[in-house]
C-alpha cells in the first residue's frame, strides 16, 4: 500500500464526517462548510488507483469483478442494514433498503439521502468500476485517446451544470451526481498517475492547496447559490477535484518510510471506509458530537478488522482461484 494514498483516504473521510459534524457542533466556519468536497478527493483517489489498468495493465475482469465485490459489498450491506434499522426505530419505517442495498438510490435527493446522505457517492464509485473495462478498451494506453476521453469528460460535466437544477432536482442534476457528471473528477486522478513523473512536485501541491483554500473561502461567502450562478450547478465540486489531483501529483512520491508519520497514514487509510460509512449513525446515537467522533472510530476500527479486512482477503483468494495462468 502506498502511505500517501491511504493518508489521503484517511484525510478525505476525516473531510466528509467534519461536513456533518461541523453544523451539529455549531460550526460555521468556511472550511467546514466545504468540507463536503472529501468525496471528490475520494473520486480523484480512485482514479489514480486504477489509472494503471485504464491505461492497459493486464486484467482479468472475473478477478477485478471479485475483487471490487468483496472491497465494497460486505461492509457496505452492514452499513445499510444498520440506517435501516436506525430508520425503522424513528420512523417505523426502513426506507427504500432495496435501493440502496443495490445502489439504485441515486434516483431523486430524497432516496439518495433517506437512509445516509454519503451513500449518493457510492453509486458513481461503482458505475466507474463497472465501466472501467470498456474505458481500458477505449483507451488502450494512448495518450491521445486518454485526453480526448478526458475532453469529452469536461464538456459533458459542463453541460450537465448548465442544465442542471437544485431546486427541482431535475434530470440534468440527477445525471451530473451519477458517472456521466463524476468521470471527470476519476480521471483528473488517472492523469495524475499517468503522468506524474518521479519527482516531487511542492509547487504542484502549494498550487493545488491555494487553490482549495480560495475555494472554500470563496464557497463561504457565496454558498452554492452563488457558485451555480456563474459557473453552473456543482463546479464547486469540479473545482475541488481539480485542486485534490494538484495536491495528490506533489506529494505522491513524498518519503514516508518506517516511522510514525507513515504508520498514522496506513491506519487512516484502513479506517477511512468505516468511517466514511458508520460517522452519520454514530451521530444519530451518541448524546454529543465528540462521542460521535469516538464512536466513529471504535465502530470503524471493529468493521475493518471482523468484517473489512476479512471480506478483502477473501475476494483476493476467490480472485486468484478464477484467475487463468498466462
Amino acid at each position: 500500500m502506498n502511505p500517501a494514498i491511504e493518508g489521503w483516504r484517511g484525510l478525505a473521510a476525516i473531510l466528509v464526517m467534519l461536513a456533518h459534524f461541523g453544523p451539529a457542533a455549531g460550526l460555521d466556519h468556511a472550511f467546514v462548510k466545504t468540507a463536503f468536497t472529501g468525496v471528490d478527493l475520494f473520486f480523484v483517489l480512485s482514479g489514480f488507483v486504477f489509472g494503471p489498468i485504464l491505461f492497459g495493465q493486464e486484467q482479468q475482469w472475473r478477478a477485478y469483478a471479485l475483487r471490487r465485490a468483496f472491497r465494497i459489498v460486505p461492509a457496505y450491506w452492514l452499513a445499510v442494514a444498520v440506517y435501516a434499522l436506525i430508520l425503522l426505530a424513528q420512523t417505523g419505517s426502513a426506507g427504500p433498503w432495496v435501493q440502496h442495498l443495490f445502489f439504485l438510490h441515486l434516483s431523486s435527493p430524497q432516496t439518495a439521502f433517506a437512509l445516509n446522505p454519503a451513500f449518493w457517492s457510492l453509486v458513481p464509485e461503482v458505475e466507474f468500476y463497472l465501466l472501467l473495462p470498456f474505458l481500458a478498451r477505449w483507451v488502450r494506453g494512448s495518450n491521445q485517446r486518454f485526453i480526448a476521453l478526458l475532453f469529452g469528460a469536461l464538456v459533458l460535466r459542463l453541460m450537465l451544470g448548465g442544465l442542471a437544477d437544485r431546486a427541482s432536482a431535475n434530470i440534468a442534476f440527477v445525471v451530473l451526481h451519477h458517472l456521466p457528471g463524476m468521470l471527470i473528477e476519476f480521471l483528473l486522478g488517472a492523469a495524475v498517475w499517468r503522468f506524474q513523473g518521479q519527482a516531487r512536485k511542492v509547487w504542484l501541491f502549494a498550487l493545488g492547496l491555494w487553490l482549495w483554500i480560495a475555494l472554500a473561502l470563496a464557497f463561504g461567502r457565496f454558498g452554492d447559490a452563488g457558485f451555480d450562478a456563474v459557473l453552473g450547478t456543482g463546479q464547486v465540486s469540479l473545482i475541488a477535484a481539480l485542486a485534490a489531483s494538484l495536491m495528490l501529483a506533489g506529494s505522491i512520491h513524498l518519503p514516508l518510510h518506517d516511522g510514525p508519520v507513515r504508520a498514522i497514514a496506513l491506519l487512516a487509510g484502513s479506517l477511512s471506509y468505516g468511517v466514511y460509512l458508520f460517522h452519520n449513525a454514530a451521530l444519530s446515537l451518541m448524546p454529543s458530537v465528540w462521542a460521535a467522533v469516538l464512536a466513529t472510530l471504535i465502530i470503524s476500527s471493529g468493521v475493518h478488522w471482523a468484517l473489512e479486512s476479512p471480506a478483502r482477503r477473501l475476494g483476493r483468494q476467490l480472485a486468484a482461484r478464477v484467475t487463468s495462468p498466462t
